[in-house]
């Protein structure tokens, strides 16, 4: 998230236009308000892995916080939004598996 940040921050300054906006909690406590009330999300609320990392995954809660709202409302963009999530989420899940099993095998003697 950080180097997509990073790159359009450079080509908006080579384009002379606006840096990449910063997200704020606000913009991600105002998504996840529009976004609870679409039902794939309380779906996927209701997972404890998929709470645990919408709830304190930065990289989640970014592209939360980056999604546009106004477009979530249009039906057209609401399978795209729920993919980007689902996407997002895998991908962290995965990289937690990953970050867990290499401390197992780090410290093979705990549980």
């Amino acid at each position: 998230m950080k180097l997509k940040k990073v790159l359009l921050d450079i080509l908006g300054y080579i384009s002379f236009s606006a840096p990449y906006p910063d997200v704020d909690t606000n913009d991600i406590s105002n998504n996840l308000k529009v976004l609870k009330r679409t039902q794939w999300f309380q779906a996927l609320m209701k997972d404890e892995k998929h709470r645990e990392l919408i709830v304190h995954n930065k990289d989640v809660r970014y592209e939360i916080g980056y999604l546009n709202t106004e477009r979530l409302k249009r039906n057209a963009h609401k399978d795209r939004y729920k993919n980007k999530i689902q996407k997002i989420l895998e991908k962290e899940k995965r990289s937690f598996q990953k970050e867990q099993s290499s401390s197992r095998i780090a410290f093979p003697n705990q549980p």
